[in-house]
């Protein structure tokens, strides 16, 4: 039964174009592996344009009224790993370094995040909890979903 699943998914993976269709030759397990996501940052890298609004909220939960030492903080944690997704490269594109809003639902006839995402670690940990009406992304969160990350990550490889 299990085997017989695992050959579900591999075919639906194929239609998908995941990964490419087997070949009759046995010494390979797959021509190509199809990748075609790539690291979006939440909060960009570049976030000064669209995101000055956004106050920066320090460790202790209150706003960093010091605009250098704001800065600097919301630097250091726009690289953290919960400032993070996997988006399609196109999607990554296209969304540059609007606001979080604008990334989630798109503007216009551009469609963001929330209409594209399948991916379970975009859509439960973003899109949910934005349509559950959780519209904010600020270094709080960025905080707390690095440690949910980290979590599962030692849950998923039995690291104690």
């Amino acid at each position: 039964m299990r085997y017989r699943l695992m050959i579900i998914q591999v075919n639906a993976m194929e239609k998908d174009g995941l990964i490419s269709p087997m070949t009759n030759d046995s010494r390979y397990d797959r021509d190509e592996l199809k990748y075609t996501y790539t690291l979006e940052h939440i909060m960009p890298q570049k976030w000064e344009e669209y995101w000055s609004s956004v106050p920066v909220v320090g460790d202790d939960g209150n706003i960093i009224k010091d605009s250098e030492i704001a800065k600097q903080y919301r630097y250091k944690l726009i690289y953290s790993i919960g400032n993070m997704t996997l988006l399609k490269s196109s999607l990554n594109t296209a969304l540059r370094n609007y606001e979080f809003k604008r990334k989630v639902e798109g503007e216009g006839r551009k469609r963001g995040i929330k209409h594209y995402a399948e991916l379970g670690i975009t859509k439960l940990d973003i899109v949910v909890p934005y349509d559950l009406g959780d519209c904010t992304w600020n270094e709080t969160k960025i905080r707390e979903r690095t440690q949910k990350i980290a979590e599962d990550v030692l849950n998923i490889w039995s690291v104690k």
